[in-house]
């Protein structure tokens, strides 16, 4: 061990230091020394057959797992789907029995193209200006200034109307349909879509009263929805998610019945 003495200018004092041979400690020495790396044991390679095998294995499980995860996914967007037309329609209620007026529900089906890959269920929602049903042919329904859109359309992708869709508990094999309507088809021009003609139509009156009629509310309307097979609502349906939304003509309460149901 070396000592050295500093000495200070104001007392006559002095610190004391030491100085160690790098080899007397490890902490001094330079760190590729005083740490040296662990020895390395070399880790078994996987083979070209081994890799091949693991990726025929996951090939093999996203096949059988494809099915599934679509089926998830469709039943998702039918909830979102159910969801958007009951809100609509009770939306088109309220609306007539705050405002005193009449409210039309309108569907209209387009195939597949354009923007769209598959088929879509068009649904608007619209009012007289003057609150009455004195002008309601097909060219004031479709004047933007005369019947007024209560709220943005309403687009169902993949996903159609069909009548034949029945259940059995509760039966509806007697609700009335939109499609057997007496309202005239009318034709408007809606933003990304261009001119669409809407021909299933249901109404309701300042009291709240539905129906597809116009001078008669329903019992009970029936709107079945389905994803379509083809490109069009003329395809046969799916069947994987079909639903029916039930309407009451007299107090507007809706029911929403799935598969079991049918």
């Amino acid at each position: 061990m070396k000592e050295c003495i500093i000495p200070l200018r104001e007392k006559n004092m002095g610190i004391r230091c030491s100085q160690r041979d790098p080899e007397e400690s490890p902490s001094m020495l330079p760190p590729s020394q005083a740490f040296p790396a662990a020895p390395r044991t070399g880790a078994p390679a996987f083979s070209l057959v081994e890799l091949l095998t693991v990726v025929a294995l996951l090939v093999v499980l996203l096949s059988f797992s494809g099915p599934a995860i679509r089926a998830i996914a469709g039943a998702g967007s039918v909830r979102k789907a159910i969801s958007d037309v009951a809100d609509t329609c009770e939306l088109a209620r309220t609306y007539a029995m705050t405002r005193h007026t009449y409210v039309r529900v309108a569907l209209a089906q387009l195939p597949a193209g354009g923007r769209f890959a598959t088929p879509v269920t068009v649904v608007v929602v619209i009012s007289p200006a003057e609150g009455s049903l004195a002008s309601d042919t097909a060219a004031d329904m479709g004047n933007r200034e005369r019947w007024h859109l209560v709220t943005r359309p309403l687009i169902l992708e993949n996903l159609c109307v069909y009548d034949d869709l029945q259940a059995g508990m509760p039966d509806t094999s007697n609700d009335a349909l939109p499609s057997g309507t007496d309202i005239g088809s009318f034709t408007r021009d809606i933003p990304s879509l261009g001119a669409v003609t809407f021909s299933s139509i249901l109404q309701f009156s300042p009291s709240g009263e539905a129906g597809v009629l116009k001078n008669e509310p329903s019992r009970y309307i029936r709107i079945g929805f389905d994803e379509p097979s083809g490109s069009d609502n003329t395809a046969a349906r799916r069947g994987r998610n079909p639903f029916i939304l039930r309407l009451s003509g007299i107090n507007g309460s809706l029911t929403v019945l799935r598969k079991e149901d049918m």
